[in-house]
């Protein structure tokens, strides 16, 4: 099988603030693609969009043709139809095994139980198709999904503009306004605390029902591609639609600095501790970072990748838009003779 690792070399250029993390023992590996969904249709844009892991022996992966499968640590299940309504890109979040949230890009949603999935129900009966953008679940009682909701012209009853809706493990709240900058992308922490990113440089986080002001992070346009991860309500980082990196650490987000200098564009960033993140480019790369630098750009695919979902150091896994999925690994450091 062909295996992939990432290279040890570090971009002094893209240095983060805080002291240097321990070193991680061995490299992590990635496998050669597995195709796991047959009815994927790249050319029509209908691979896989999303993917969500809680452990090494569980994630989802969903598609744009509105299918589902789930990884049990050795295997991936035979793709299900959760979304028979195919509204094109779909987003999954999951909390644990008993509980993920899918939604996609009109506001349907769908709920898994460990066993089955719920059918679609619309969050919003004010959205309209595209409208979506983002999606995380905190745990079985805190879900946000973001996006652009239609004003009083097309029948809704709040200003037009990007929202927030949260769900509290019964039902969804009213869209609540956000920053006029927008959000691309959310990321909610086991805290309780989720972020919201916005391609034009702006952050907004919330936390105990309440927001915080906007606050920036850049004076660009960063690409409406841009994703964030947030490992803890003092830590996220956001993956740039324009291949820069931009990282949260409590008080203010570091200036963009440029990471993947083929600027293909970053689909997703996943980080499961402050020390580590993996971000995949639109195009074939992955990068890593240990708590300090930015690892170089390293080809782990031949397709274009979409997002990824990382549990710890030494398991991650990525899917692309021709129905593929890859899995990495660390592997041990051979010992020194």
């Amino acid at each position: 099988m062909v295996v992939v690792a990432l290279p040890l070399a570090l971009l002094p250029a893209v240095e983060a603030a805080g002291s240097s993390p321990p070193a991680l023992s061995g490299a992590l590996v990635w496998s050669a693609p597995s195709h796991v969904d047959g009815s994927a249709d790249a050319s029509a844009g209908l691979g896989l969009t999303s993917v969500s892991c809680t452990s090494p022996s569980f994630c989802v992966a969903v598609s744009a043709s509105g299918d589902a499968l789930t990884f049990n640590g050795s295997r991936w299940s035979a793709p299900v139809k959760i979304d028979v309504a195919n509204h094109n890109e779909l987003y999954v979040s999951c909390a644990s095994p008993r509980f993920c949230m899918a939604v996609d890009a009109a506001g349907d949603t769908m709920r898994f139980d460990g066993t089955a999935w719920s059918p679609p129900a619309k969050v919003n009966s004010h959205l309209s198709l595209g409208a979506i953008t983002g999606l995380s679940c905190a745990s079985a009682s805190l879900c946000m999904v973001i996006g652009f909701y239609g004003g009083p012209s097309a029948g809704g009853p709040q200003p037009g503009g990007f929202h927030a809706q949260i769900y509290n493990g019964g039902s969804w709240s009213a869209p609540v306004p956000l920053a006029d900058g927008g959000a691309d992308a959310v990321s909610c922490a086991a805290s309780g605390s989720c972020v919201t990113i916005s391609g034009d440089g702006e952050a907004q986080a919330y936390s105990d029902g309440s927001w915080s002001a906007p606050s920036r992070f850049g004076a660009g346009s960063y690409g409406f591609t841009s994703s964030v991860s947030c490992a803890s309500a003092s830590f996220c980082a956001a993956a740039l639609g324009n291949g820069e990196m931009t990282i949260y650490h409590g008080r203010s987000w570091t200036a963009p600095r440029l990471v993947d200098r083929a600027r293909e564009g970053f689909a997703g960033i996943s980080c499961p501790s402050a020390s580590f993140c993996v971000a995949v480019d639109r195009h074939r790369s992955a990068v890593t970072f240990n708590g300090s630098f930015w690892s170089e750009p390293a080809t782990i695919d031949s397709g274009v990748l979409a997002a990824v979902s990382c549990v710890s150091t030494a398991f991650c896994v990525a899917v692309d838009g021709r129905g593929d999925a890859l899995i990495a690994r660390r592997r041990s450091a051979e010992p020194v003779s």
